[in-house]
């Protein structure tokens, strides 16, 4: 019996392998296969309890281009009271149409998932054939959200109080944002962009965790620095 965490939320698709036609008169793959699973945006290390956080799902295997997604969740493949694998599950209905487009690369989509375990649990992500591909500690934290608005110039940055913007260039391919003086039990969460024109608008959480039930965490060991990826945001990332 499948357990399920989450809905599908968003189908942003891109997905598949599938080279012969199989015969399918109202054929449906159950458990098609995903390469890979992942916190999104990049850099996700710490989710708070009771947030709405999103995983990527990297290559799902559905054959054909006008397949059709029936069912798309993710399920605890195994847990304790302190960690749960979590693992894609989909069914997919094949089309009827024998000429239908082969999709040979796999589709990119994501679900949203609430975060109902308790503070101190760790979450993994794996994929349909069992490799570990991501991990997030749930956390008891409050969530900040900060934006930057940067045009772009010859400096390839954007300063506001404690954070820094950096963008993409030859010598600094990854945006980022970065911060030197962290609070304790302060830390960058998730970073996103939206760009127009020559002009990047840029969104990013930071957490401040609860010191009591976290003190052994490493943002809670004092004033730090730290810095996360700033990725496109093609998923809709959630406000806090």
């Amino acid at each position: 019996m499948k357990t399920y965490l989450g809905l599908l939320a968003a189908l942003v698709f891109v997905g598949c392998n599938q080279t012969t036609w199989p015969e399918r008169s109202g054929h449906t793959v159950d458990s098609a296969v995903v390469n890979k699973a992942l916190f999104w945006p990049a850099s996700i290390r710490y989710i708070a309890v009771g947030e709405t956080a999103t995983v990527e799902l990297q290559g799902l295997q559905r054959g054909f281009i006008s397949s059709t997604i029936l069912q798309c969740a993710l399920q605890i493949a195994d847990s304790s009271a302190d960690s749960a694998n979590l693992e894609p599950y989909a069914r997919i209905q094949l089309p009827a149409n024998p000429e239908a487009a082969l999709d040979p690369t796999g589709l990119d989509t994501a679900l949203r998932l609430v975060m109902t375990r308790p503070a101190g649990s760790v979450l993994y992500l794996q994929s349909t054939n069992k490799i570990r591909t991501d991990t997030a500690r749930i956390v008891s934290a409050t969530i900040h959200a900060e934006n930057f608005t940067y045009v772009r110039d010859t400096s390839g940055k954007a300063v506001k109080g404690r954070f820094t913007f950096r963008d993409s260039t030859t010598s600094h391919p990854q945006r980022t944002v970065t911060s030197d003086s962290l609070l304790p039990c302060e830390t960058l969460q998730g970073a996103v962009f939206k760009r127009h024109t020559d002009t990047l608008w840029v969104r990013f959480h930071q957490l401040l965790l609860n010191a009591t039930l976290h003190s052994g965490l490493a943002p809670c060991a004092g004033t730090h620095a730290d810095s996360i990826e700033v990725v496109n945001d093609r998923f809709g990332f959630p406000g806090p």
